[in-house]
């Protein structure tokens, strides 16, 4: 170590002020190697959360597909076709029932499709145009997509308390 009370700038410091320059770069290097192993942590965070969230959401997306049969009701489909033509919508979105849905939902980020309960409560048939409306302006706007850049969002903040109190309540709102 240099001794800095030799003719220099730092002529007045004491013993003690030549050990505080010298201990200048530890402390520095201690925030670094702090500040480092939090980048990796929260990478490693973000990195295991997206995983996680494409795991769950592709046996979501296989267990409902395995279990759905097309839709075979004429006029459903003929509904779903008029729908797709005042929508202005040119891609026909296939139409699925499957047993393990209980309200009707558009599922499938490039392969979109409509999955409709096998257990339909009485009167719902005469909401059907309604339900088409509902679920192909989902995919007209392109909602699955948002949903995966907030879900994206999510992971990026994985730490953060408000953002998964904020996720519980979009969606309950999302759909009203």
């Amino acid at each position: 170590m240099k001794d800095f009370t030799q003719g220099d700038a730092f002529a007045g410091l004491t013993g003690q002020g030549r050990t505080m320059v010298a201990e200048a770069p530890k402390y520095a290097d201690l925030i670094w190697r702090v500040t480092g192993i939090g980048a990796i942590v929260w990478l490693a965070g973000v990195v295991l959360s997206i995983l996680i969230k494409i795991r769950d959401y592709r046996r979501f997306v296989r267990g409902i597909r395995q279990s759905a049969m097309p839709m075979a009701d004429s006029v459903l489909l003929a509904q779903r076709d008029e729908c797709l033509a005042r929508l202005k919508i040119r891609r026909r979105v296939p139409v699925y029932i499957s047993p393990q849905v209980f309200s009707p939902m558009l599922i499938g980020f490039f392969g979109s499709c409509i999955i409709l309960p096998a257990d339909m409560p009485v009167g719902f048939m005469e909401k059907m145009p309604l339900i088409f409306h509902h679920e192909l302006m989902h995919f007209k706007r392109r909602d699955i997509g948002y949903k995966w850049l907030f879900q994206l969002a999510l992971c990026i903040h994985w730490f953060n308390p408000f953002l998964s109190y904020f996720n519980r309540k979009f969606h309950v709102l999302r759909d009203r």
